[in-house]
């Protein structure tokens, strides 16, 4: 995604004349580029404009004036990524609200607007020249999250955000920052295997270098139980965002110390520094205050950016905010409270909910929860042996929770109860090669849930149940997706999750991925671009869903 400038004007002309009857001139686009009011932005594949958007923010009004796709892009999400992308800077800047006009016959279009949010203000009769049609009138106030109001609980969540301070109202010109990052990335022999949580903490950290910060960074990675571990070194993810910065990250050898607070004082605007794992030390598990203390006062401001962890009691979560002169949510922590509040408290309808994974047990406080929010649900994984198994029907040697059977039929009277359609599926890929390591089985058909062998291992949803599930998705405005639909990590067993991730990608709806390995599908996939939002939390993805409020949330808003 890019901003464009006088320069694209041509560029830009071209590109209108594909789609409308009455296109801006180069003149028109070069004028307007040229002014402060004016935005542009686009998407490109292959080198070649394939989205792009224009607008107006003039008196606190954003006002949308075109969205176009080429046709061979269409139905991959350009248009709302585009589109939440400039929602987003118009809410970051202060605008209070949103303006645009449709075609009234313009379904997909109307579809999208109403997934953000937006609605019905008026109409204007007879308003294209083409073919007389009348366009509506939409508007969304900035403010606003998308959907319709979600209750007294959601107006409470909302409220609450708003008492917490966020990194771009504060004044940190000069100041050193001490940015509680989640860089708990996999590593293989020292090698960073998936680096999408350093990514995730650029804006956050290009952002407070930009305005003249230095920074202290902390984070954890694995499970060091409290004493230095070489093979849980955070050495390799400064390296990798040292790469991703171009400019150099300092490591040290420990996060509290001395020498640590020598480095920590002599930084100098525009510097990074790289603290040893934060549970090399119990202090961090054990909100040890002493621990907290001492690290705290490393920064004259705290940020934390590291959803990953929000669920946890730890120093960093809860215990550096209580100690810090000041403490904020940096770009990520607030995009995920953005996002998945929205999913849960606001959302445009038919809200549908896609519970996968392994265990009923892990999730009974999600779906439980869920079903007070959404119209449909979608349940697969090793958790939907449970339900068919609590219904009756054998599962052969699957992997079952018999003693949550009864909590899995009151789920489903609950669901009744509050008329929330559950989908489970109806066939399943079953191995025969149950003991072996799962890398080592191999399918041995698909099975109607009725007819499941008695040596059979359910392993992933079947093509019907992919196909069903497909259409439950189709009318939706907002998808949660958690969990997978089965063993995907040997990819005889990986297609029913794979066709839920292309399903997602080709709604024109708000859709949230996270917890669960989920985000790992999407990747796999090849679809995470076409998501709405992918969450960077698993265990506080989770607990965010359960509508349980985060202790580093709690922390931030109490500071």
């Amino acid at each position: 995604m890019r901003f464009f400038g006088p320069d694209d004007a041509a560029r830009l002309a071209a590109f209108e004349r594909r789609f409308f009857p009455h296109p801006w001139t180069e003149e028109q686009f070069r004028a307007s580029l040229g002014g402060s009011h004016f935005l542009c932005c686009g998407m490109t594949r292959g080198g070649r404009l394939a989205a792009y958007l224009s607008a107006t923010l003039v008196a606190g009004e954003l006002e949308i004036l075109n969205i176009a796709v080429l046709p061979e892009h269409r139905r991959q999400g350009l248009a709302r990524r585009l589109l939440g992308h400039v929602l987003h800077l118009a809410r970051e800047t202060g605008m209070t609200d949103a303006f645009l006009e449709v075609r009234a016959s313009n379904v997909p279009a109307l579809a999208l607007y109403a997934g953000f949010g937006f609605r019905e203000q008026g109409r204007r009769g007879a308003y294209y020249p083409d073919n007389r049609e009348d366009a509506l009138v939409l508007r969304l106030t900035c403010g606003e999250t998308g959907g319709e109001t979600g209750g007294t609980e959601g107006k409470n969540r909302q409220g609450a955000a708003m008492s917490m301070k966020f990194l771009d109202e504060m004044d940190i010109s000069g100041k050193r920052i001490l940015l509680r990052v989640d860089y708990n990335v996999p590593l293989d022999g020292g090698r960073i295997t998936d680096d999408l949580r350093i990514r995730a903490s650029l804006p956050t950290v290009r952002y407070a270098l930009d305005k003249g910060a230095s920074l202290v960074m902390c984070s954890h990675l694995g499970k060091a139980k409290g004493k230095p571990d070489p093979k849980f070194s955070l050495a390799p993810a400064a390296a990798r965002l040292s790469e991703l910065l171009g400019r150099p990250v300092a490591m040290a050898s420990d996060c509290v110390g001395p020498e640590v607070e020598k480095m920590v004082a002599a930084l100098k605007p525009g510097q990074v520094l790289m603290l040893e794992n934060l549970r090399f030390h119990d202090g961090e598990e054990k909100n040890d205050p002493d621990f907290a203390k001492a690290m705290a006062a490393y920064g004259d401001l705290f940020v934390n950016d590291a959803f990953g962890t929000a669920h946890r009691p730890h120093a960093s979560m809860v215990g550096f905010p209580k100690y810090a002169k000041a403490a904020c949510a940096g770009f990520l922590l607030k995009r995920e409270w953005e996002y998945l509040g929205q999913a849960m408290e606001n959302p445009a309808r038919p809200f549908v909910a896609v519970s996968g994974g392994a265990k009923v047990s892990s999730k009974l406080g999600v779906l439980k929860n869920l079903l007070s929010k959404v119209d449909r649900m979608v349940i697969g994984g090793a958790m939907a042996n449970t339900f068919v198994a609590a219904l009756g029907f054998g599962v052969g040697v699957s992997l079952v929770e018999p003693d949550l059977y009864e909590e899995a039929r009151n789920i489903l009277a609950l669901a009744k109860e509050r008329r929330v359609s559950i989908y489970l599926p109806v066939d399943f890929a079953v191995s025969l090669d149950a003991g072996r390591p799962l890398a080592e089985m191999k399918p041995a058909g698909v099975f109607p849930y009725q007819n499941i062998p008695p040596e059979g291992m359910i392993l992933d949803i079947g093509p019907t149940s992919a196909r069903l599930f497909a259409q439950v998705l189709a009318p939706a405005k907002t998808v949660v997706w958690n969990g997978p639909m089965g063993a995907f990590e040997n990819p005889d067993f990986a297609e029913g999750s794979l066709s839920i991730a292309r399903a997602l990608a080709d709604l024109e709806a708000v859709t949230v991925v996270g917890g669960g390995d989920t985000d790992v599908v999407v990747h796999k996939a090849g679809l995470a671009d076409r998501m709405t939002f992918i969450s960077t939390g698993g265990g506080a993805s989770m607990e965010f869903l359960e509508g349980k409020e985060l202790p580093a949330f709690k922390a931030l808003k109490e500071c």
